[in-house]
């Protein structure tokens, strides 16, 4: 068996739904600051995806800009679109209402229920276990399983 990161219910949304969604810390590689995120596991999703505003708010927090580039993609409607891509750190820790220094406070922030939508290139690198009927999921560690 691997190592438990941590079991979650799931996320109560403001529109009465509920998800397998926990908090995250991001960051610019290499920079010491951190600022908490809601992270929804969207297991349709081939990327991960945050909001333009939470990027926004990243950098502004920050004090300093997140490296960008341009991709090209196909969309639902088989249209090129081009989306603008960053280089972000994402950190899962164990506990996290116990937020340690360099961290942006709950209370000092605008959360919505769509900060961040987990993708399969950060789901590929863990095991996660969703248990519907209970509304709990379990995230592991693969390198242990």
């Amino acid at each position: 068996m691997g190592i438990i990161i941590r079991d979650y219910p799931y996320y109560q949304f403001s529109n009465g739904r509920s998800g397998p969604a926990f908090n995250v810390a991001i960051s610019k590689p290499g920079h010491e600051g951190r600022m908490m995120v809601l992270a929804l596991i969207d297991s349709g999703a081939d990327i991960t995806a945050l909001p333009k505003e939470n990027i926004e708010e990243l950098e502004q927090f920050l004090e300093e800009e997140l490296t960008m580039s341009t991709v090209q993609m196909i969309d639902s409607e088989g249209q090129v679109i081009e989306l603008k891509t960053y280089n972000i750190l994402v950190i899962l820790e164990n506990e996290f209402p116990y937020l340690e220094d360099g961290m942006l406070p709950w209370d000092k922030r605008s959360f919505g229920d769509e900060d961040m939508w987990v993708g399969r290139d950060i789901q590929r690198k863990l095991k996660i276990t969703l248990n519907g009927p209970n509304q709990t999921f379990t995230i592991e560690d693969p390198s242990h399983c």
